[in-house]
């Protein structure tokens, strides 16, 4: 006799959900016309698993339901190489009963009359896990599961009933996922949201965008991605590759994206989101490349509108006090011009040239109409 009972599968399948309790139940059947079985549960991990019934009899012909339990909730799939299982011992039991301790005697003790019936595979499914499988780099990953693929991360989102507009396409966007990406738009084709967003009403592009995942976004936007979309607080994606300071993913999104121009809801382009990153040569690419098509600086902008204390941060943040347009005008030029005064002088008092008002006859007009006389914009 090969064995005394039949799982009803070969795996216990345990729904995985972050922090929360987990648990999965499987069904054992007595293959015995006239026999009771004595049933022993292990596992092979006791410190994560724990299973209602250790020990139980099956009358015959019959089935039974066992519960295993994940121990303790946790953050994370606890996946293991090889995987964790759950071991079937049986034995004969023609006396129909017997109390617990005499099973556990019964099974403890080698020989015979013990059957090794089955060992079934732990397995968790469920979105988490699959955002779990995705957000890990391939040396992470071959260190739990050899051989883990896009594949294997589908059959996971099919499992657990998973929506394919789920935020697991927002996971591999984040963790640079281009291989999980293609596969998940080869399996579900048209049926796949590209433009589908998360809680903050961020798109794939838009997360990538923060990361600097340039193949991304360009996979994206070849497949039909919208790169113009904002979030909830009026990000471009633009604006994400700039507050990260992410110049290539900047020229990408400048030669696929209408968004240079956009505010967001606090009436900021990408350009000031970069110009409030701290210094560096990557801060004063980005500001180049985020020029509008006048050559105007987040600076420019802000002193023709007449915003001081957008002036003010912007110098506070490097931003070069007498850079100059496509028409050689500085920002002082753009305060003065707009009759802003007050943004001028600041400008003044932070080392703001004043070489070149003379050549400008609309500014000197501006500033002398003005009478403030205390500026001198026009002393030799």
């Amino acid at each position: 006799m090969d064995r005394l009972v039949k799982a009803e599968a070969k795996e216990v399948e345990v729904m995985f959900s972050k922090g929360q309790k987990c648990s999965s139940t499987f069904k054992l059947t007595n293959l015995m016309h006239t026999m009771s079985v004595a049933v022993s549960l292990t596992t092979t991990n006791p410190s994560l698993f724990s299973i209602n019934k250790p020990f139980s009899i099956i009358p015959p012909l019959s089935s039974s339901s066992y519960t295993l339990h994940l121990t303790h909730p946790s953050d994370h799939p606890p996946l293991s190489d090889p995987p964790d299982a759950v071991t079937v011992r049986t034995t004969m039991l023609p006396t129909g009963k017997a109390p617990a301790d005499h099973l556990r005697r019964l099974f403890s003790k080698p020989g015979p009359h013990l059957f090794r019936d089955a060992v079934l595979t732990i397995s968790f499914v469920g979105p988490h896990v699959a955002q779990f499988l995705i957000s890990q780099t391939s040396q992470s990953r071959n260190h739990f599961t050899k051989g883990i693929s896009s594949l294997h991360v589908v059959k996971l989102l099919e499992a657990s009933g998973c929506g394919i507009n789920d935020t697991v396409l927002h996971e591999a966007a984040a963790t640079n996922r281009i291989d999980a990406m293609e596969f998940l738009v080869e399996r579900y084709g048209d049926e796949l949201d590209l433009d589908s967003v998360d809680g903050e009403g961020r798109t794939a592009i838009h997360v990538a965008a923060g990361e600097g995942h340039v193949r991304v976004i360009q996979f994206c936007v070849s497949m039909g991605g919208n790169p113009n979309l904002v979030d909830w607080k009026g990000w471009s994606p633009l604006h994400y590759a700039a507050w990260g300071g992410h110049v290539e993913a900047v020229e990408c999104l400048l030669e696929c994206s209408n968004v240079k121009g956009v505010r967001d809801r606090e009436g900021r382009r990408a350009s000031c989101v970069a110009a409030e990153r701290e210094e560096s040569e990557a801060r004063r690419r980005l500001l180049d490349l985020l020029r509008d098509q006048n050559g105007w600086s987040p600076l420019h902008w802000a002193a023709f509108k007449g915003r001081i204390k957008s002036v003010k941060v912007l110098l506070e943040h490097g931003a070069e006090v007498d850079t100059v347009d496509d028409a050689g005008y500085t920002p002082l030029h753009c305060a003065a011009e707009a009759g802003h005064l007050q943004v001028a002088l600041f400008l003044l008092a932070h080392g703001a040239s004043q070489a070149n008002l003379k050549s400008f006859p609309r500014l000197a007009a501006n500033f002398h109409s003005s009478k403030i006389t205390s500026l001198h914009f026009l002393s030799n």
